[in-house]
């Protein structure tokens, strides 16, 4: 931590209330898109997969790619809110 980083520096205090609610608010938004996905899902692959008559869909590989780097995203997404919050709610050091 440098010497602008300090418990005397007044913007420090700030800052850590900013980085905290910025972390909330992606763990909040990312819980709402893992959430509204995973129903998505649900519903479109698993209790509903018809086309337009009453034929199965398949899965295609194009789908479960797309699964795979959606949930890599919200898991980034998850991981960048958590840092956040982590380096906010951290002890203070003294310099």
């Amino acid at each position: 931590m440098n010497e602008r980083q300090t418990t005397r520096d007044p913007k420090f205090g700030r800052r850590r209330v900013i980085w905290a609610l910025v972390g909330s608010m992606l763990i909040v938004s990312g819980i709402f898109l893992a959430w509204s996905f995973a129903s998505k899902e649900l519903n479109d692959f698993y209790f509903i997969p018809r086309d337009e008559g009453d034929r199965i869909l398949p899965r295609r590989w194009q789908d479960l790619l797309m699964l795979g780097v959606v949930w890599s995203f919200l898991f980034a997404w998850f991981w960048s809110g958590y840092r956040l919050i982590k380096y906010a709610l951290r002890p203070r050091t003294e310099v």
